[in-house]
């Protein structure tokens, strides 16, 4: 499917960096998180992520998770989300799942959904190995 126009916006560009530096945190945490670390443990994916503030790209390979601004040259798949700030709900126990039900997140397709539970129980998985 043709992927969904994005409308850069100057109050979403404006949380842009914040999600950026909430999504590398959680990176880090991951490290030092078992539980998060057997939630992502055979998992390897790419994906690019568009928003209305900037793109980035999220990947999972051996149990970790790491995020670079910008879409890699390579990925499986491409999500789009106008509102960044969707990643943010996520990390503090929001649901990637419930974006996508609720519209907010658009995926290309039904193989791209499969990616959303491990996601989701990423914060949750952190929350109770770090706190």
């Amino acid at each position: 499917p043709k992927l969904p126009k994005v409308i850069v916006e100057k109050k979403h560009k404006a949380v842009f960096n914040d999600v950026m530096k909430a999504l590398k945190e959680m990176s880090a945490n991951i490290t030092r998180s078992k539980r998060a670390q057997q939630n992502l443990a055979g998992k390897s994916y790419a994906v690019g992520i568009k928003t209305g503030g900037g793109n980035f790209t999220l990947s999972v390979q051996k149990s970790r998770m790491n995020v670079q601004a910008g879409i890699a040259s390579k990925t499986d798949f491409i999500i789009v989300a106008q509102n960044p700030n969707i990643f943010i709900d996520w990390i503090n126990d929001g649901s990637l799942t419930d974006s996508v039900i609720e519209g907010n997140l658009w995926l290309p397709s039904r193989d791209a959904f499969i990616i959303l539970p491990t996601l989701d129980r990423l914060p949750r998985s952190i929350r109770r190995d770090l706190n």
